[in-house]
């Protein structure tokens, strides 16, 4: 999933942070990496702890949409959250 592509959509604040939305396809290129440095400059460390938070949230919603459509998965959700995401 392009998460990094959808959190720096949510922290643009709707273009106005310095660079335009990005097309959610996966491809880090060089416009994703123009937005990452824009925001990274632009917010610095606490900008860095946020979209590592977002990033972190997106990873889990993501377990949790996979549990909920085959809840044999739930045998392994303890263990995502504990091992996989870092609040």
């Amino acid at each position: 999933k392009p998460l990094l592509q959808r959190a720096l959509n949510l922290l643009n604040n709707q273009g106005k942070a310095g660079w335009p939305d990005l097309t959610v396809d996966g491809i880090y290129g060089p416009a994703t990496l123009n937005a990452l440095k824009t925001y990274l400059a632009k917010r610095g460390k606490d900008g860095e702890k946020v979209l590592v938070r977002v990033l972190n949230i997106m990873q889990g919603q993501r377990y949790i949409e996979i549990c909920e459509r085959n809840p044999s998965q739930e045998q392994f959700f303890y263990g995502w959250i504990a091992n996989r995401v870092v609040i």
